[in-house]
């Protein structure tokens, strides 16, 4: 029966693999399509995302406390594509961004998983997957004084998975859902500043939250390549079913290029 349930799970694992890359082969075939297109400009950001996963899980049986699981600070990827396209409404922007954390750490009480039991005292292995996808459409709204606002809509896509183990026993559970939300772009650049405060936020209008926010300073180091440092918090909070709370934060560094 173990054998039987590991097959299946390093099938669903192969499924989910066959999903990254089909998400990071949705990006650039769409990038791919709007560089054909009349447009202004088109940016390209890669970032650094030192991120801390902190909240709560449960499906179909225990709450698992993830401050407890011993999940550190990592590196979590992100890529972003943006479409400055010409005059104020033809501006389309992609983002995808990949976070893994995994640890081992002795269990201090009973706990289920999906009808699988672990007991207390055990060392199980705990690994929390996240891919999140963003396609927003999104105005320039013009400048006040001295800060340029962008707002726009678009769809979030949040891939997911919690997993359990210890030895052969594992309990795996794969959750995934597309909501939609709401962007807002606050680019500053007072002159006390030798950098542009860029600002930005992603909210869902829907009963699930999805609150991601990003303050960075940005800055042109060289011609169409520019720098950028910055903290990023992301909550993920889906009430039906799941009842995953899931906070992800820390600093990042990036680096764009513009063409």
């Amino acid at each position: 029966m173990l054998y039987l349930d590991r097959d299946i799970n390093k099938l669903k694992d192969h499924k989910k693999d066959k999903r990254m890359k089909t998400i990071l082969l949705f990006i650039l075939t769409i990038s791919a399509l709007f560089a054909d297109m009349a447009h202004s400009t088109t940016e390209i950001q890669l970032d650094g995302w030192y991120a801390k996963d902190t909240g709560s899980f449960q499906n179909n049986g225990s709450v698992i406390n993830l401050n407890e699981r011993g999940f550190d600070s990592k590196i979590a990827p992100y890529i972003s594509v943006d479409f400055n396209g010409k005059g104020k409404y033809k501006n389309f922007k992609l983002d995808y961004t990949h976070i893994k954390q995994d640890s081992k750490k002795v269990l201090t009480a009973d706990m289920q998983q999906n009808g699988v039991n672990f007991d207390r005292d055990e060392i199980t292995k705990s690994t929390l997957d996240l891919d999140i996808v963003d396609a927003i459409y999104y105005i320039d709204a013009g400048k006040v004084k001295q800060t340029e606002i962008k707002v726009g809509v678009g769809l979030r896509y949040v891939d997911g998975s919690y997993q359990t183990q210890i030895c052969s026993k594992r309990a795996k559970t794969n959750f995934d859902m597309v909501t939609p939300i709401g962007y807002v772009e606050l680019n500053m650049t007072p002159t006390w500043l030798p950098a542009v405060w860029t600002n930005e936020l992603i909210l869902s209008p829907t009963n699930d939250e999805h609150i991601d926010v990003r303050t960075a300073l940005k800055k042109e180091i060289h011609k169409n390549i520019n720098a950028e440092i910055g903290y990023r918090a992301n909550e993920y909070d889906r009430k039906d079913g799941y009842k995953a709370y899931i906070i992800s934060k820390g600093f990042y560094f990036g680096m764009s290029y513009k063409f």
